[in-house]
């Protein structure tokens, strides 16, 4: 068998017990096998004869008797040819006769060299009910060669100076693919990945040359953290009960009630516990619940991530045959931001109900450390009302949210959906600027103006240092 390369073909084969050659007997008759042997090549161009240039006929490699193997042939080979092979064997005085022709083979261009797959990555994948970790590794075809298949290997790093290393697991992959799941994983562990594609003509060994373009590619290399098991996602909220009134529905956002630990998306799902009084739908994280008949009625809400675990809310619902009195509509165009005092919030009033009069509102706000709701404030100024902000100040980094509802001598409208804000980390003022120096009626001084504004830098004062041409040693600063 011959496989093609890059001006370089490997020719395998296997002993066919020829007797004379390479082994024979003592003058005792007990079997023995020369330790040293010479095997030899020679080729031809397809569609030629094999002629007698001793050019042609090259001796590869020394082996052990009658052994047979892969063995790479690199002389005399030219990309954009078609070449026949065949081999023979010689040991001591002794040569075998040649063997049979090879196929024809053509060896690979260097426009067919298969370079590295692109884009290697890794995530860990958290499944709920699996006591072993998974990694999810991805990866983009080679820009250049035709891979016929992948190789991946893996092994999980040392995890300190008592551990060890585990040993490299390999898997051959279709070379259509493009990613892999690796589980049955150690949590919090790092795991070194190798990937190469290669070409179905490769080598078995594979081995790399450094001059010539083999048919198996380059490694490319990534390594990856399975990270900690799975949590839950967690409720952070309740929805306050809802009164409606039959025909009536209102749309809940669900999402500002869960929050998970891992990071992970949620998926959300709804459905009443009596769907004679009220009835659920949800579209992403919305739930719109419809009032059907007078009575009460719970609805269930479930956020889950994607290893499978799950949190659940209820949502208490009241239905009512009478129609309510009317009470304002929900506030709009609800904005949290960070001014020069801290959190704050900005609406605008909410759409006009017939007979309502808004006269005023309430806001409540949180932060993402308690996830508790502060008491309402009511603001005042009617109507006309729209920015309000807590007397507190803003710390680097930290999620404020914010929600408003109006008033009417009815009672209160619906809380709007919480907006939020993230409080910029601290920055570095940059230089002062137009600084001079100059010796005023008490000695040198400095002069100098503000510095151009950054983004969440307040300067607070600043500090000078001085020095003269003789020490040449800075002051401390003042």
């Amino acid at each position: 068998m011959v496989y093609a390369g890059d001006a370089r073909v490997t020719v395998t084969f296997a002993p066919a017990g020829n007797p004379g050659v390479c082994h024979g007997s003592d003058a005792d008759g007990n079997e023995i096998r020369w330790a040293y042997a010479q095997w030899f090549y020679t080729r031809r161009l397809e569609g030629e004869p094999f002629g007698d240039d001793p050019t042609a006929t090259v001796e590869a490699r020394a082996l052990a008797a009658s052994a047979g193997g892969n063995h790479p042939v690199v002389q005399n080979i030219a990309n954009g040819n078609s070449y026949v092979f065949k081999i023979r064997l010689e040991c001591q005085a002794a040569i075998s006769p040649w063997s049979e022709e090879s196929e024809v083979v053509t060896p690979r261009g260097t426009d067919e060299e298969i370079t590295e797959p692109q884009g290697l990555r890794v995530v860990p994948v958290r499944v709920a009910g699996r006591d072993t970790a998974a990694l999810t590794v991805t990866w983009d075809h080679p820009t250049s060669g035709r891979p016929d298949r992948y190789r991946l290997q893996y092994r999980r790093g040392a995890m300190d100076v008592t551990d060890v290393a585990s040993e490299w697991t390999s898997v051959t992959l279709p070379g259509s693919s493009g990613s892999y799941d690796i589980t049955g994983l150690r949590f919090n562990a790092e795991y070194e990945i190798w990937l190469r594609a290669e070409a179905e003509d490769a080598r078995p060994d594979c081995m790399e040359q450094a001059e010539s373009v083999d048919p198996c590619g380059p490694w490319a290399t990534i390594s990856g953290n399975t990270g900690g098991t799975n949590q839950p996602p967690v409720a952070v909220d309740e929805v306050e009960p809802i009164v409606l009134e039959v025909e009536i529905t209102r749309a809940v956002d669900v999402a500002h009630y869960f929050s998970d630990p891992d990071g992970d998306t949620l998926m959300f799902s709804a459905f009443s516990q009596n769907t004679a009084v009220v009835t659920a739908t949800i579209s992403g994280s919305t739930v719109t619940i419809k009032a059907v008949r007078a009575g009460s009625a719970t609805v269930s809400v479930s956020a889950t991530d994607p290893g499978g675990l799950s949190a659940r809310i209820g949502i208490e619902v009241t239905v009512q045959e009478e129609p309510l009195a009317a009470v304002p509509a929900v506030p709009v165009d609800v904005e949290a931001f960070i001014g020069p005092a801290g959190p704050a919030v900005l609406w605008e009033p909410p759409a006009p109900v017939a007979g309502v009069v808004v006269s005023g509102y309430q806001v409540s706000w949180r932060d993402d450390v308690d996830r508790v709701w502060e008491d309402a404030v009511q603001v005042g100024g009617g109507a006309e009302a729209r920015t309000w902000a807590p007397m507190v100040a803003a710390v680097p980094g930290r999620i404020y949210e914010f929600r408003v509802r109006a008033l009417s001598a009815a009672g209160t409208g619906p809380w709007s959906a919480p907006a939020t804000v993230t409080a910029p980390a601290l920055s570095t003022p940059s230089a002062p600027v137009d600084v001079e120096a100059f010796i005023g009626p008490d000695g040198p001084a400095v002069l100098w103006e503000p510095p151009p504004p950054v983004a969440g830098a307040v300067v607070t004062g600043y500090e000078v240092s001085w020095r003269d041409d003789v020490d040449r040693v800075w002051s401390q600063a003042v």
